[in-house]
């Protein structure tokens, strides 16, 4: 077949496609059932047209409205100027959007030069396409990614919170992170500063596989001291984002993005949240969505608690250790179940029992820290005897120390 001949089959328009409603754009079967039939029609050949709409940053209602004017993906990026520009139902500023990346870029150039740089674009109609984001509001029409991608059977944990976070929160972040890749859970988070690099670290130090979804363009790592964790990422999960790489981290990119951190999980833990938290949206498109919603707790008055306390006498799950969100997803999956088998196998194995003194040490410590002098009047042991005790607690990752000088139970 000629390349005439194949250029005026992708061209031909399917028949029995709607309107989609104006209200809402939710993958009910009606949206279903457009996609379905623009796979059915185009297939992989769509993508690099559905690229350069997501350079030119249209919605899938949007590129859905072009569909059906046009009859194929082809066909409605290459149209007349003149008849795309006098669709009012696209907007004021899409139609010129569209027509200036039309202008300045060749469509096949631009996916070589993507590919080329180790960047893959999954759309909407790729089979690769993460199925959780088939049911939520406005699904982006692709994803740019460097590694891989979640999948819908693998059960998964999106972990927030402040990016000014305290010790506390660093060392709760890290540990609840380690020990749930541990449990063949993978981690979302925004790779942004505090809580969520340090999810990342913990997961990634867990040999789990972790996944920041980012406010800016792949190929930019923000902020630059997570590039370590960048880097690993790449590796060992992925990094992805609906924002055409070169894409700067403005502002307006982030609460957009944290739709699709919940979206990606089967529940959000809040780290640590003041009153008014940029972790709050990302709760709020999580109770949208129907996803679990869990926070750590935190001391009465403290400025970074406000907000998970709020989250929990508002319904959320307190969460004290980890096996909290495990022991919820074990009768959803069973990876989690094998793996706390598995874990629990290693534990009762590897794990001695405490001494005398470990015990009377380890009954002292706060989850929130505790001093020297605190410890010693709560378990009637000197100073010295007690950081011998803790050294060895914290070998066998009993508790750890914060940077603050004082030791906190890990959970």
């Amino acid at each position: 077949m000629n390349n005439n001949t194949e250029d005026k089959k992708q061209d031909a328009a399917p028949a029995g496609f709607g309107e989609i409603d104006d209200e809402t754009i939710r993958a009910d079967i009606r949206l279903e059932k457009v996609l379905k039939g623009i796979r059915e029609a185009e297939g992989l050949k769509a993508d690099k047209y559905i690229m350069q709409f997501c350079h030119a940053n249209l919605s899938l209602k949007q590129m859905i409205t072009l569909y059906n004017r046009f009859g194929s993906i082809r066909a409605a990026y290459n149209a007349d100027p003149v008849l795309i520009t006098a669709m009012k139902e696209l907007g004021s500023e899409a139609p010129e959007r569209l027509l200036n990346v039309r202008n300045n870029t060749d469509v096949d150039d631009e996916w070589e030069k993507i590919s080329g740089q180790g960047i893959r674009f999954v759309s909407l109609l790729d089979e690769d396409y993460p199925e959780r984001l088939d049911k939520i509001n406005d699904p982006p029409l692709g994803l740019f990614v460097i590694g891989s991608l979640p999948v819908s059977t693998t059960p998964a944990i999106a972990i927030v919170g402040s990016r000014e976070c305290s010790a506390y929160g660093k060392a709760v972040a890290i540990d609840v992170a380690k020990k749930l890749a541990l449990a063949g859970i993978d981690v979302i988070s925004g790779m942004a500063a505090g809580i969520d690099g340090f999810a990342h670290r913990g997961a990634l130090n867990g040999g789990g596989d972790t996944f920041a979804i980012l406010g800016c363009g792949v190929d930019i790592c923000y902020p630059r001291e997570n590039l370590d964790i960048y880097t690993r990422i790449k590796r060992k999960g992925g990094v992805i984002s609906e924002y055409y790489p070169g894409t700067q981290p403005v502002p307006f990119n982030f609460p957009r993005r944290n739709r699709l951190i919940a979206a990606l999980s089967d529940g959000i833990l809040v780290v640590e949240a003041r009153q008014r938290s940029g972790s709050w949206i990302t709760v709020d498109y999580g109770l949208e969505q129907g996803k679990d919603i869990y926070a750590i707790p935190g001391r009465i008055g403290d400025r970074l608690s406000i907000g998970c306390n709020n989250l929990i006498r508002n319904g959320a799950k307190a969460v004290t250790r980890a096996a909290d969100i495990i022991e919820d997803l074990a009768p959803r999956y069973l990876r989690v179940r094998n793996m706390q088998k598995k874990e629990k196998l290693y534990t009762e194995e590897a794990s001695p029992a405490l001494t005398e003194n470990e015990a009377k040490v380890f009954e002292c410590l706060e989850s929130t820290g505790s001093g020297i002098e605190e410890i010693c009047a709560g378990c009637g042991l000197n100073a010295d005897v007690v950081i011998r005790t803790l050294t060895m607690l914290e070998i066998q990752g009993k508790c750890v120390k914060l940077a603050n000088g004082e030791y906190a139970k890990k959970l």
